[in-house]
């Protein structure tokens, strides 16, 4: 219903200020920023079999599933709630991108095989977005990415403290990472990483976030208790892995 009737009318509404002429993202498949914005048009635009086409003929190129979670999904979801943020794009248009991605992601996961689940001595990391965070999408992407490079991962949404704490109780996590998007919400951040190190199976858990206030002042990460941040998914991954081996070697 979302896809065939309300998605049609909302367009009609709103027309998307990324609005694309059908055939765009046939030629190279270097996942670069100009394709990233060319991707985000395909998302907005009033064909609604242009996003998996497009998706679909970078596979066939030999494309795999981790760069097209990190080079292109996230990145073009980031790229809509930044054009949201400049007004350059409504919160219909928004909605209509992130509805879409959505069910990309959805056909996506029944062909990929996700390497760490069956693997009770693989990695792991618990992914939750602040409660009341509103643009998440590209955060569900990266743990999609962490899953399919082989790490066992459990996502929250709209987690309160009191959920973290009992995730973190109740399983062992290498990793617990945090998504933050408002800098006003520094002081509760702090809070909520202290209650999760303090209720953490493991002793040496490694506390990644994201967001806006600590991509703009690093210097953040340590007012609030954590190990690290990233921008991207691609740098979420090399930077966990590198930091549970380094704990585990301390």
């Amino acid at each position: 219903m979302v896809e065939g009737q309300i998605i049609p009318l909302l367009l009609q509404a709103h027309p998307a200020a990324l609005a694309v002429e059908d055939g765009v993202m046939q030629g190279d498949d270097c996942l670069d920023a100009k394709s990233v914005r060319e991707f985000a048009r395909v998302i907005l635009s009033r064909n609604p079999d242009a996003l998996g086409a497009c998706v679909e003929r970078l596979r066939t190129r030999g494309v795999y599933a981790d760069r097209l979670y990190a080079d292109l999904l996230a990145p073009a979801a980031n790229l809509l709630a930044d054009l949201w943020h400049e007004d350059e794009l409504s919160s219909s248009e928004v909605t209509i991108g992130l509805s879409r991605l959505h069910h990309l992601v959805h056909d996506m996961e029944s062909a990929t095989a996700y390497n760490g689940e069956s693997n009770p001595s693989a990695r792991s990391c618990l992914f939750s977005p602040r409660a009341g965070e509103q643009q998440t999408f590209g955060f569900y992407i990266i743990e999609e990415l962490f899953r399919w490079s082989g790490w066992r991962t459990w996502i929250e949404t709209a987690a309160t403290d009191a959920d973290m704490v009992a995730d973190v109780r109740c399983n062992w996590f290498d990793t617990f990472c945090l998504s933050v998007s408002r800098s006003t919400d520094l002081h509760d951040v702090a809070m909520t990483i202290d209650k999760v190190r303090r209720a953490s199976r493991n002793r040496d858990l490694f506390v990644l976030v994201s967001g806006r206030p600590f991509i703009e002042r690093p210097d953040l990460i340590a007012t609030v208790g954590a190990n690290a941040v990233a921008s991207t998914g691609r740098e979420a991954l090399h930077i966990a892995g590198r930091g549970v081996r380094h704990l585990a070697t301390a």
